[in-house]
């Protein structure tokens, strides 16, 4: 067991600089000149000696003076040298195949917090290499604009700003700003301890930052909802703050909503001209904030970084909102670890204190973090030139699919960005520029095309994107060719087009193109309805709302007026024209179509309360605007509408006893079967049919009846049917239940030690032993000794060392899930 755990620690080393190799001075140039060793001013290099030359150099080292010395690694067949004098060096060019200077390594960092190893967002970023750089200054202030945070968790306290009359932070809600900033919800708290959790305390988690100072700036309530008007009055003070001195360097924003825009850009412009950093979720509804609005992180500022959310298989999560122009970059934010209050009242709290969450929330204050750590390398650094070396793409590791949606088109790694030569070397990006926009109006059914064009200042290879207004990708290219379907009604449609360079630079614009209905496919027609509405009551407040009901809009309201009952004639609202017992409703629609109609009646008062609907009104659009002969109307049963294939599915109208003589029936199904099936008067009251669909998918069903002997009155309804190719699939398996085993112990036996535990899961694949050993001090992190199949309660570790004491514990895991650890176990092996 000592021998694992130094082998641990031996492969925790790793480069904190790229070693020097001096090849230059061992080779010939073309024109046999031997070109001169690189300057350098380390006093320990290491040399790999030609064959049967290593008594030269020997001699040689002791040649140019006591001080220099030589080390033959006889079993790597390296030499050692501590050289004093520099000409040893050219001395020893005949004597080694290459030379190399000695170069410094050190630990790469993991925190001894014992829920470290549940927290795989900081490896996934690359956190234990990235503390060797930067671990942070407790100078630096991440303004954490949220629910507040709670001063009193333990793993925050010591890393809380404190102000002058010991206020940790400030609330505004309803224009009320005071000092406070306590959380009473847990979103803030958890957003906190990601950026600077205190790390190696013996609890808890670890944050990005081990040296920070965390400012609660609490606008959103215990519901987790705020306004617009109290989070701009924060973004003032901490203004404010900034030239009172206090190094305000980021603020966490993760929240948005629908509006404000110019308010809120204008806002945001002034904090980064103040020099600070806007950190800003990219919001969680699965959009494209560029066709469908999503503030303040669609806002575009210069001074402003957009993070979207990534999982731990490096994709996109599902619900993160994206946009290639107006989001910039991913961090893990699916199922994230950090603190929460532990008022279990709380919607986010937990009686521990700490909880996992997912959501664009959570991976912003993974970049909040990250920028306070470079911010601590350089504090110089412009608001601009830390966003351009966050987003530059030495900085990120690049996504597929749709994580390339971004400015970057990648995710954070934090030791790329701390070890980035931009970091002291600063340049910032010039954007790409798009440019001439077109996008030609047309008529339903014919041609049209989008188009842009793009460039960038630095010469940058450039992503495009055309989006239209579906929220949906329409072309990754300028140029986007379509025709728009003859039925549309007369609209505008929505695209957003731009470019990216992959490192933070994009330019994007909104438009719209219209399409005009096509005259030979559409009419408007006047439809008149006749309604008579009583008032119980006797007051003259009746308002009467008309609706269209269709099979693609099942309510849309087309008209709404007051209605007046008088002297018991039935009359229109002084303020309209008195037509009678009707009014006249316009509607544009298809051609020889049916439009069903529905009337509801209510007063003012209780105009929001549910009313009974009247019967329908099916009416034919076409050259009759008043027929109003009742249609026929289906009613279908069905065996089932989904199965596997060949599916075919039994059918039957089970109504056609009321339905006037003369019908046709037509079933019609996308398998591309069709069925013509004629109904005569007095033949039954129902009929029975079947389809079958031989390919999976998604198949439409149609079935119409038309009444003949009424001016071709009909009526139609649609199903979906789903249908599935056959499967030898295993039988379903039970949902893992990954209860922790309780009640682990260890006792001696012998040279080894027994465990034993109660297993409480059910559907586990494994079960993981863990194992720590110290025989002075602080124990080190677990590490892994064992993997066990599923269900066992039991296992004996051999090779204990006497007077070592060791700790242990137990998980379960069914694929990438884990149930969490169970009791920690000690013994002092004897």
């Amino acid at each position: 067991m000592v021998k694992l755990l130094s082998t641990l620690f031996c492969v925790a080393l790793s480069f904190t600089a790229t070693a020097q190799r001096i090849s230059p001075s061992l080779k010939v140039s073309e024109f046999g000149v031997a070109e001169p060793i690189v300057a350098s001013t380390n006093t320990v290099w290491l040399a790999k000696p030609k064959k049967d030359r290593k008594p030269n150099i020997e001699k040689k080292v002791k040649d140019h003076g006591p001080k220099n010395k030589s080390k033959h690694l006889v079993h790597l067949n390296l030499v050692r040298l501590e050289i004093d004098n520099p000409e040893l060096l050219e001395a020893l060019r005949e004597d080694v195949e290459y030379i190399e200077p000695d170069s410094p390594v050190s630990i790469a960092v993991s925190p001894t917090d014992p829920m470290w190893p549940q927290q795989w967002d900081m490896t996934n970023i690359f956190m234990p290499q990235a503390w060797d750089k930067s671990q942070g200054d407790s100078d630096i202030v991440v303004a954490v604009f949220d629910t507040g945070i709670d001063f009193t968790h333990p793993d925050l306290a010591t890393h809380l700003y404190t102000g002058q009359n010991g206020n940790h932070g400030w609330t505004c809600i309803n224009g009320n700003l005071v000092s406070d900033g306590m959380d009473n919800h847990g979103h803030g708290t958890h957003v906190s301890g990601t950026v600077g959790a205190v790390a190696n305390n013996g609890i808890g988690i670890s944050g990005m930052n081990w040296n920070v100072k965390l400012m609660a700036m609490k606008f959103l309530n215990k519901n987790g909802d705020g306004t617009i008007a109290d989070v701009i009055e924060l973004l003032d003070k901490s203004i404010e703050l900034k030239a009172q001195g206090v190094d305000i360097r980021v603020g966490n924003h993760s929240w948005g909503g629908p509006g404000s825009e110019q308010v809120l850009r204008d806002a945001f412009q002034s904090v980064e001209q103040a020099g600070i950093l806007s950190v800003i979720a990219a919001g969680n509804s699965g959009q494209d904030i560029g066709i469908n609005p999503f503030q303040p992180a669609g806002l575009g500022n210069r001074g402003s970084v957009t993070v979207l959310a990534s999982d731990s298989a490096n994709e996109l999560a599902q619900f993160s909102n994206y946009n290639l122009v107006l989001t910039d970059v991913s961090a893990p934010g699916v199922s994230t670890l950090s603190t929460v209050p532990t008022n279990t009242t709380f919607i986010m709290g937990s009686a521990n204190g700490y909880k996992t969450a997912s959501g664009t929330s959570m991976s912003t204050p993974h970049v909040s973090g990250l920028s306070a750590l470079v911010v601590a390398l350089n504090p110089n650094l412009s608001v601009y030139e830390l966003k351009d070396i966050l987003l530059n793409s030495q900085s990120t590791d690049e996504m597929t699919e749709m994580g390339l949606l971004s400015t970057t088109g990648a995710k954070i790694n934090a030791q790329k960005t701390l070890s980035n030569p931009l970091v002291f070397s600063p340049k910032t990006n010039s954007p790409p520029i798009v440019s001439d926009i077109k996008a030609y109006d047309t008529v339903g059914g014919n041609p049209t095309v989008v188009s842009f064009n793009a460039s960038d200042p630095n010469g940058d290879a450039l992503r495009v994107i055309t989006v239209n207004g579906w929220n949906r990708i329409a072309s990754l290219t300028n140029v986007f060719p379509f025709t728009p379907d003859n039925r549309f009604l007369d609209v505008s449609f929505p695209f957003f087009v731009g470019a990216s360079d992959k490192n933070g630079g994009a330019d994007g614009s909104n438009l719209f193109l219209n399409v005009y209905s096509d005259p030979d496919t559409f009419k408007i027609h006047d439809y008149k309805i006749g309604i008579t509405a009583t008032n119980p009551v006797g007051t003259s407040d009746l308002f009467v709302r008309v609706w269209l009901i269709t099979n693609s809009i099942p309510s849309k309201e087309v008209y709404f007026k007051p209605y007046v009952t008088s002297a018991g004639l039935n009359a229109w609202n002084s303020n309209w024209l008195p037509i009678g017992n009707g009014f006249n409703v316009n509607y544009r629609g298809y051609l020889n179509t049916n439009a069903s109609y529905m009337v509801k009646a209510y007063t003012y008062n209780d105009q929001f309360a549910p009313h009974a609907d009247s019967d329908r009104i099916i009416l034919r659009t076409g050259t009759d605007a008043t027929n109003t002969t009742p249609f026929p109307v289906l009613n279908v049963k069905f065996n089932k509408l989904c199965g596997t294939t060949p599916f075919t599915l039994h059918f039957a109208v089970t109504n056609l006893a009321n339905l006037k003589t003369n019908n046709n029936f037509w079933v019609m199904g996308s398998a591309g079967v069709c069925v013509n099936c004629n109904y005569a008067n007095g033949s039954g009251s129902y009929f029975n049919g079947s389809l079958t669909f031989p390919e999976p998918g998604i198949h439409s069903l149609a079935i119409m009846v038309e009444d003949l002997e009424h001016g071709s009155a009909w009526d139609v309804r649609e199903w979906k049917v789903s249908v599935t190719a056959p499967t030898n699939s295993p039988p379903i398996q039970p949902i893992p239940v990954l209860s922790a085993p309780t009640s682990l112990t260890v006792t001696k036996a012998g040279a080894s030690m027994n465990l034993n535990w109660i297993d409480n899961a059910t559907g586990e694949d494994r079960y993981e032993v863990e194992m720590t050993g110290k025989k002075t001090g602080p124990f080190p992190p677990f590490s892994k000794v064992a993997t066990l199949p599923p269900s066992s309660h039991g296992y004996p570790q051999g090779g204990g060392v006497k007077n070592w004491n060791y700790q242990f514990r137990v998980r379960c895991a069914a694929g990438t899930n884990f149930s969490d650890y169970s009791n920690a176990a000690s013994i002092r092996f004897k």
